[in-house]
């Protein structure tokens, strides 16, 4: 396994050219991924008091860009190493896996997101006045509707998706292939 070439994706493939996967790669790669683990949660408790709590919101842009620089590594070295070993890897469907749980991290926060954009725009404010004169509570409405997409997405999305990918047949092939190695 060791000496095959390693394709990271970019941007990293527009920096790194002819890497052969050795020791010393499988130590970095670990350390690039590990580094994302270690900083998320100082980086949520520094943003969180730092530009929250104290009012630094010009802090917030550089914590954002150091975010992006340390999942850009975390990411790009997980996808080298799919890509390095992506036929030993397949029987286990490590793709499937982590796009699902993916898919539930980033479209949840995402669309919570592009759902706070909604009141501001000049097409959708005749849904938040009533007819009597009264506004109703935007911040309420949109957390309704954000939960409700939440649960339509994973009841029918990506409970299906888990199915697939955590399914038992996983549980089972493992177990072969333990046998056969004794």
């Amino acid at each position: 396994l060791l000496g095959r070439h390693v394709h990271f994706g970019p941007p990293l493939d527009w920096f790194i050219k002819d890497v052969k996967m050795d020791e010393a790669l499988v130590k970095r790669l670990e350390g690039w991924t590990m580094q994302f683990v270690y900083f998320r949660p100082f980086h949520i408790v520094f943003d969180l008091v730092v530009v929250h709590m104290l009012g630094y919101h010009w802090v917030g842009n550089l914590t954002f860009a150091a975010y992006m620089v340390s999942t850009t590594y975390s990411l790009s070295s997980l996808i080298g190493f799919y890509h390095t070993f992506a036929k030993e890897l397949q029987p286990y469907a490590p793709l499937a896996k982590f796009l699902s749980i993916k898919g539930v991290v980033f479209l949840t926060t995402y669309q919570k997101m592009g759902l706070a954009f909604i009141p501001k725009l000049d097409q959708f404010q005749c849904f938040f006045n009533l007819e009597d004169g009264k506004h109703c509570n935007v911040d309420v409405l949109i957390d309704q509707l954000a939960s409700a997409l939440v649960c339509i997405e994973m009841g029918f999305l990506f409970s299906f998706a888990f199915q697939e990918a955590f399914s038992i047949k996983w549980v089972n092939l493992k177990a072969t292939t333990t046998k056969k190695e004794d």
